[in-house]
């Protein structure tokens, strides 16, 4: 199982995620190719935020990447519209329901939304919108992997995601258990 494994990083396009063995000599992702700098899996968080907050950002950032990429305006940034969308698309799917987070996405959408309310319409035409992009996806990035700290209200005791209380684990008194893998 793949929480056994001592990962250390990985890749913020296609999710993928290595251990320290895997990415001896990094020369870019070993799935994807990806040149991007790679997330350090000690940075994998849970964040509280609302769907429409969220839609803001990440509309704002595709917006952002496909100028840069449009002005070309140095080597990573016709890349950065498949970076921001692969981010978007890991946030996305663990709420299916709440519906597209990209611009771009809202409107590919648009047709088939309508025609569930007997509405036809032909084809959208949008100016400097990219249609959503097909993107290679080998791993869940950080979804699923965050280290979480609880507070257990009125105790004193912070509960980490390995069951053990703050005092009764020995090994949390570095801030990290080892026997849990946190």
């Amino acid at each position: 199982m793949l929480m056994n494994r001592n990962e250390v990083m990985w890749c913020v396009d296609c999710g993928a995620r290595f251990t320290q063995e895997e990415i001896q000599g990094w020369g870019g992702c070993p799935k994807c190719g990806s040149q991007g700098i790679p997330c350090g899996v000690e940075k994998d968080t849970t964040v509280e935020i609302n769907w429409h907050e969220l839609r803001i950002l990440v509309i704002w950032a595709e917006n952002w990447a496909q100028q840069c990429k449009r002005r070309a305006s140095d080597d990573s940034s016709e890349k950065m519209p498949k970076t921001v969308t692969a981010i978007a698309r890991r946030l996305q799917a663990q709420r299916p329901t709440f519906g597209p987070l990209t611009l771009s996405e809202e409107i590919a959408a648009l047709p088939a939304d309508l025609a569930k309310a007997g509405i036809e319409i032909g084809a959208i035409e949008t100016h400097n919108i990219a249609k959503p992009e097909l993107l290679q996806v080998n791993g869940p990035g950080a979804v699923g992997r965050a280290r979480q700290e609880f507070s257990l209200a009125g105790t004193g005791f912070t509960l980490k995601d390995c069951g053990c209380r703050e005092g009764d684990c020995e090994q949390l008194k570095d801030g990290s258990c080892h026997d849990h893998n946190i």
